[in-house]
């Protein structure tokens, strides 16, 4: 148990609305990765394998982020409505309820083949634009309260401290391994074209 207790109930406000930004943010670039896979000019079958294990990937990632931001909404929520039951700050809701992914869709199988280079290398570019923007997200998430009598101290922080940690922890290690196989894989892609 921690001696000093403080809340700043500005510091709390602020961060509430940095938090749901951060969710939006979080949202819009997984939606943004989605659709950059969905909608790359790459058709045949070496084409709708790529899309398909592509999409898999996108679509694992959005699940595994929303389902953990889910449970950290609930976890914050807990966290700061006993404190502003004990201590006289508001409470923190994150809003997942305007935030939905619409899922990686690699369409249909087509023996018709068509590959753009230039569609490829904008794919790359979107990827990593797309991963830019979560890690945005998730920086906003992770830019708690000062552990001060001007921000919030106490056992509720550190619990909810820990939280924001896990999730983020969790966030930059899936991020990480789905962005560098997503890139490996379109790099592959690039290279068996090369000279066709």
């Amino acid at each position: 148990m921690t001696d000093m207790k403080a809340i700043a109930p500005g510091a709390i406000e602020t961060y509430s609305g940095q938090l749901n930004s951060g969710v939006d943010q979080i949202t819009n670039g997984l939606n943004d990765l989605c659709s950059a896979i969905t909608n790359v000019e790459y058709g045949g079958r070496n084409a709708f394998k790529f899309k398909t294990e592509s999409s898999q990937l996108a679509n694992k990632l959005s699940t595994t982020l929303f389902d953990a931001l889910n449970e950290l909404g609930k976890q914050v929520s807990q966290a700061t409505s006993e404190l502003s039951g004990s201590l006289g700050g508001s409470t923190i809701t994150i809003s997942l309820a305007n935030n939905t992914i619409t899922p990686a869709d690699p369409g249909a199988d087509t023996e018709d083949g068509v590959a753009s280079m230039s569609g490829l290398t904008a794919l790359a570019s979107q990827v990593e634009a797309a991963f830019n923007t979560i890690a945005g997200g998730v920086s906003l998430v992770l830019d708690m309260p000062p552990n001060s009598p001007a921000g919030w101290m106490g056992d509720r922080r550190n619990q909810t401290e820990g939280h924001v940690n896990e999730f983020v922890g969790l966030a930059k290690s899936q991020c990480k391994s789905t962005q560098q196989s997503l890139t490996e894989y379109i790099t592959s892609q690039m290279n068996s074209l090369e000279g066709q």
